[in-house]
C-alpha cells in the first residue's frame, strides 16, 4: 500500500508518517469545502468561452481571458482525479503546474495577439 499524500511504500498504512496524515486530512477537508464553488466556477468559466465562440468569433480577447481564470481557478483548487495513482502531494503539484501554463500562455497570446 502506498501513502495517500507522498505515494511512497508504506507496507499496510494509508500514510507513512503523522505529516502526510495531517497533509493529506487538510486537502480533503479543503476539497469538500470548495468543490462545489471549484465545479460551478469551471463549469460556468466552460460554458462563457463556447458562447463568446459561437455567439461573437471575432471577440478572442475573452476566451484567451477566460483561459487566464481558468487557470487561476486550478492553481487556487488543485482538485485532481489522479490521487490514487500520484498522491495527494503529485496530483496538487501537476494541477498547479498546468495551472501556470495555462496563465501564461492566456497572457502570452493577449499580449501579442495570437
Amino acid at each position: 500500500m502506498k501513502c495517500i499524500y507522498c505515494n511512497k511504500e508504506t507496507g499496510n498504512r494509508k500514510y507513512c508518517n503523522q505529516e502526510c496524515e495531517k497533509m493529506a486530512q487538510k486537502y480533503f477537508e479543503y476539497y469538500k469545502k470548495y468543490k462545489i464553488l471549484y465545479g460551478i466556477m469551471v463549469g460556468l468559466s466552460i460554458v462563457a468561452i463556447f458562447l463568446q465562440i459561437f455567439l461573437f468569433p471575432k471577440c478572442v480577447v475573452f476566451s484567451k481571458m477566460m483561459m487566464i481564470v481558468l487557470g487561476i481557478i486550478f492553481f487556487i483548487f488543485p482538485f485532481g482525479n489522479t490521487i490514487d495513482s500520484l498522491g495527494v502531494k503529485q496530483t496538487t503539484l501537476m494541477i498547479r503546474m498546468v495551472s501556470i501554463i495555462l496563465i501564461i500562455l492566456g497572457g502570452v497570446s493577449i499580449i501579442f495577439n495570437l
